[in-house]
């Protein structure tokens, strides 16, 4: 991104283009290329990034990719304080929109961004199946979810979202209460 090497994903400073990169990664890179650039190993997303989601600090990139910062992540990963993780157990299929959406506020425990209600990143696209966090494959119809459910991001399991039979490839998702499609006369 301008003149600075990067791979499938930057971010703007304000000033310049900046890697996404896995910090963990990079202080174990024995080879760097052009303005410090791990060659030795690719600390940033393996392939192309399809769509991104953010809450606060944290960022979540979805796409053509199977390791971010230099670990295996199927499909989907998360990014936050320098270092990227996978989400769950990933995807298979094309990925053509993510979205976070919090559910109705209940006593889980406290998320690490600080909010008190289950937060959900959905996953929509050409999507066949999901993995478990132990690696188990799940069929799924295009469209999926994984909640937040207490402070570790490993406790998040992905789950199909019923769509109904013969619904295709899903393109974007947008989230929105009953109250605000009241509120602004929209009658679905």
């Amino acid at each position: 991104a301008g003149s600075r090497p990067v791979r499938n994903i930057a971010r703007w400073d304000g000033d310049a283009w900046q890697r996404v990169e896995d910090h963990e990664c990079s202080r174990q890179c024995t080879s760097t290329g052009a303005d410090n650039h791990c060659t030795s190993s690719n600390c940033e997303l393996n392939g192309m990034v399809t769509a991104l989601a953010a809450l606060g600090a944290h960022l979540f990139a979805a796409g053509e990719f199977t390791t971010a910062g230099g670990r295996p992540a199927r499909k989907i990963a998360h990014y936050a304080a320098g270092r990227w993780a996978p989400v769950a157990g990933g995807l298979r299929g094309s990925v053509y929109s993510i979205a976070l959406f919090r559910l109705e506020p209940s006593s889980a425990a406290l998320l690490p961004w600080g909010a008190d209600a289950p937060l959900c990143l959905y996953a929509a696209g050409h999507l066949s199946s999901i993995f478990d966090n132990s690696g188990k494959e799940l069929p799924v119809q295009n469209v999926a979810r994984a909640c937040w459910v207490s402070t570790e991001q490993s406790e998040m399991e992905w789950e199909p979202v019923k769509t109904g039979p013969g619904v295709g490839p899903a393109h974007a998702l947008l989230f929105t209460t009953q109250e605000d499609w009241d509120r602004d006369g929209l009658d679905i």
